[in-house]
């Protein structure tokens, strides 16, 4: 068998700790295993580096939570969830959110593109 720079073999077990390699070593299989996942943002240009977008998104929600602890209906946390949603996707287009929420909720949805939901 082939020796690795760290001295085990490949495919070797090493008991309880046999999946338990080193934090680094465990990354490098797994990227080796997703290359083309893990770098396809280099060929398609509409896909972003990272994943801040989609952590910023529900940072607002994680922070309304710690303010108030908690929301008190669920009708209050989907309206929320409505109004970050419109407010996101507003920035995202490069629209300013006040002439966004300017108009009634209807023309606010329509503006960016966004079906109105079913209450």
């Amino acid at each position: 068998m082939r020796r690795r720079s760290s001295g085990f073999r490949t495919g070797e077990k090493r008991g309880a700790r046999a999946k338990e390699e080193a934090p680094g070593h465990n990354l490098a299989l797994r990227l080796s295993d997703k290359m083309d996942r893990a770098l396809l943002f280099l060929h398609d240009l509409s896909v972003l580096f990272t994943n801040n977008v989609a952590e910023r998104a529900l940072r607002m929600m994680n922070l309304r939570m710690k303010i108030s602890g908690c929301f008190r209906t669920l009708q209050g946390a989907d309206d929320f969830a409505i109004m970050r949603s419109i407010i996101d996707t507003a920035h995202k287009y490069g629209m300013d959110v006040m002439e966004v929420f300017s108009g009634t909720p209807e023309q606010s949805l329509a503006a960016i593109g966004i079906a109105l939901p079913e209450w």
